[in-house]
């Protein structure tokens, strides 16, 4: 797989931009030598190439992977993309218009899958965990 150094500065900037933290690469003892070429594909593809351009604002990005993750039923991602959101200007009444707007098109049980781990953030945001 080609690495970048140049693809890797633009990818962590645009993450911390869309989530307020600075990127750390998380790895396990367990994890062989070629992990390394799927986090690249998940840091350097993703924010690099994808979050970093310049033609849709974190505003909207983070409102289409919010819905994507839903979609999927991927709670760990949607819930980091949750807080992410917040962190892009997002406001609690722009979530709960989202929930109403995904409600029409997914149905009632999966919005409220979205809308437990909405109310988890945001119990957590009150409890200063951050999300």
């Amino acid at each position: 797989m080609i690495n970048d150094k140049a693809t890797h500065e633009v990818a962590k900037k645009a993450y911390k931009e869309h989530t307020g933290k600075d990127y750390v690469a998380k790895s396990s003892p367990h994890d062989p030598a070629v992990m390394k070429d799927l986090v690249f594909l998940g840091m350097d593809r993703t924010y690099g190439d994808s979050w970093a351009r310049p033609g849709l604002d974190m505003r909207t990005k983070s409102f289409i992977c919010m819905t994507l993750t839903a979609a999927l039923g991927c709670e760990d991602q949607l819930r980091s993309h949750i807080v992410a959101a917040h962190h892009t200007g997002i406001t609690k009444d722009e979530m709960v218009e989202w929930l109403i707007h995904l409600n029409g098109y997914m149905g009632t049980p999966m919005t409220n899958v979205a809308l437990k781990n909405v109310r988890a953030v945001w119990k957590d945001m009150a409890e200063g965990k951050g999300g």
